[in-house]
């Protein structure tokens, strides 16, 4: 069963950030509401597909990623299947 990382709603979007089925990704699903929208369609919807190189310390930095992705462009194949972006988290020694 995949683990959910997070559901629920940040900076005004619904988002749903869960392990993908194969291959160590993290899925990311993002739905934008405008006012006045029925939760069940969203005006505009987006998905990612993430390779995490720290996926232990991706919770501390989902806010920024998720905040990152509301600006980002989907990344598809040209037969439409999501491809897979790599996020490099920075290394912090104490």
């Amino acid at each position: 069963m995949a683990r959910t990382y997070f559901s629920g709603w940040m900076h005004g979007h619904k988002v749903e950030i869960a392990d993908w089925y194969c291959g160590n990704l993290i899925h990311v699903n993002i739905r934008f509401y405008w006012s006045s929208t029925a939760v069940d369609r969203p005006d505009n919807e987006k998905s990612f597909l993430l390779r995490i190189d720290r996926p232990e310390r991706f919770k501390d930095y989902m806010d920024s990623i998720v905040n990152t992705l509301f600006r980002a462009k989907e990344a598809r194949n040209a037969d439409g299947s999501l491809t897979v972006t790599d996020v490099h988290l920075p290394a912090i020694g104490f």
